[in-house]
Protein backbone atom coordinates (compact mmCIF):
# COMPACT_ATOMS: atom_id res chain seq x y z
CA UNK A 1 0.00 0.00 0.00
CA UNK A 2 1.50 3.55 -0.94
CA UNK A 3 2.32 5.44 2.13
CA UNK A 4 -0.06 8.36 3.07
CA UNK A 5 1.41 12.03 2.61
CA UNK A 6 -0.82 13.96 4.82
CA UNK A 7 -2.88 13.46 7.86
CA UNK A 8 -5.18 16.46 8.69
CA UNK A 9 -5.60 17.64 12.41
CA UNK A 10 -8.19 20.19 13.07
CA UNK A 11 -7.90 22.42 16.44
CA UNK A 12 -10.56 24.39 17.42
CA UNK A 13 -14.11 24.97 17.03
CA UNK A 14 -14.05 27.34 13.97
CA UNK A 15 -11.80 24.78 11.92
CA UNK A 16 -14.41 21.76 10.90
CA UNK A 17 -16.21 23.90 7.94
CA UNK A 18 -12.32 24.94 6.92
CA UNK A 19 -10.83 21.52 6.99
CA UNK A 20 -13.56 20.39 4.66
CA UNK A 21 -12.88 23.02 2.23
CA UNK A 22 -9.25 22.58 2.59
CA UNK A 23 -9.45 18.50 2.19
CA UNK A 24 -11.70 19.58 -1.08
CA UNK A 25 -9.28 21.77 -2.84
CA UNK A 26 -5.99 19.76 -1.97
CA UNK A 27 -7.13 16.73 -3.28
CA UNK A 28 -8.55 18.99 -6.75
CA UNK A 29 -5.32 19.92 -7.32
CA UNK A 30 -3.12 17.10 -6.57
CA UNK A 31 -5.79 13.96 -7.11
CA UNK A 32 -2.48 11.44 -6.62
CA UNK A 33 -2.59 13.12 -2.80
CA UNK A 34 -2.97 10.57 -0.34
CA UNK A 35 -4.94 12.34 2.69
CA UNK A 36 -6.82 11.18 6.05
CA UNK A 37 -8.70 13.71 7.93
CA UNK A 38 -8.61 12.91 11.75
CA UNK A 39 -12.42 11.80 11.72
CA UNK A 40 -12.17 10.60 16.17
CA UNK A 41 -12.05 14.08 17.54
CA UNK A 42 -9.51 14.15 20.74
CA UNK A 43 -7.02 16.91 21.75
CA UNK A 44 -3.96 18.23 19.45
CA UNK A 45 -1.50 15.59 21.24
CA UNK A 46 -4.18 12.56 21.06
CA UNK A 47 -4.79 13.79 17.03
CA UNK A 48 -0.56 14.16 16.53
CA UNK A 49 -0.23 10.39 17.72
CA UNK A 50 -2.41 9.34 15.19
CA UNK A 51 -0.95 11.01 12.58
CA UNK A 52 2.51 9.71 13.58
CA UNK A 53 1.13 6.28 14.03
CA UNK A 54 -0.97 6.75 10.29
CA UNK A 55 2.79 6.31 8.49
CA UNK A 56 1.80 9.74 6.85
CA UNK A 57 5.22 12.20 6.14
CA UNK A 58 3.49 15.05 7.00
CA UNK A 59 0.91 16.42 9.83
CA UNK A 60 -0.90 19.11 8.44
CA UNK A 61 -2.46 21.46 11.58
CA UNK A 62 -5.25 23.79 10.73
CA UNK A 63 -6.24 25.39 14.09
CA UNK A 64 -8.04 28.87 15.07
CA UNK A 65 -4.96 30.52 14.55
CA UNK A 66 -4.10 29.27 10.79
CA UNK A 67 -7.57 30.35 10.06
CA UNK A 68 -7.54 33.75 10.91
CA UNK A 69 -3.75 33.92 8.88
CA UNK A 70 -5.61 31.60 6.12
CA UNK A 71 -2.27 29.47 6.42
CA UNK A 72 -1.83 25.74 7.41
CA UNK A 73 1.11 24.77 10.05
CA UNK A 74 3.29 21.96 7.86
CA UNK A 75 4.81 19.25 10.56
CA UNK A 76 7.20 16.86 9.35
CA UNK A 77 6.22 13.78 10.67
CA UNK A 78 9.48 11.52 9.17
CA UNK A 79 12.06 14.14 9.95
CA UNK A 80 12.74 16.01 13.32
CA UNK A 81 15.18 17.93 12.43
CA UNK A 82 12.87 19.68 10.16
CA UNK A 83 10.76 22.76 11.47
CA UNK A 84 7.21 23.24 12.00
CA UNK A 85 6.08 25.71 9.58
CA UNK A 86 3.42 28.30 8.23
CA UNK A 87 2.10 27.83 5.04
CA UNK A 88 -0.54 29.63 2.84
CA UNK A 89 -2.35 27.17 0.76
CA UNK A 90 -0.79 27.65 -2.55
CA UNK A 91 2.82 27.36 -0.64
CA UNK A 92 1.06 23.85 0.55
CA UNK A 93 0.08 22.78 -2.90
CA UNK A 94 3.70 23.11 -4.52
CA UNK A 95 5.18 21.21 -0.73
CA UNK A 96 2.99 18.42 -1.70
CA UNK A 97 3.07 18.52 -5.20
CA UNK A 98 7.38 18.25 -4.60
CA UNK A 99 6.36 15.27 -2.40
CA UNK A 100 4.21 13.33 -5.44
CA UNK A 101 6.95 14.27 -7.87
Amino acid sequence: RDPLHGYLIMVGEGTTQARMVLAESLRDELPLLRLILNAGGGGFKAQMKRADKSGARYALILGDEELAQGTVSLKDLRDSAVEQEQLTTAQLLERLQNQLD
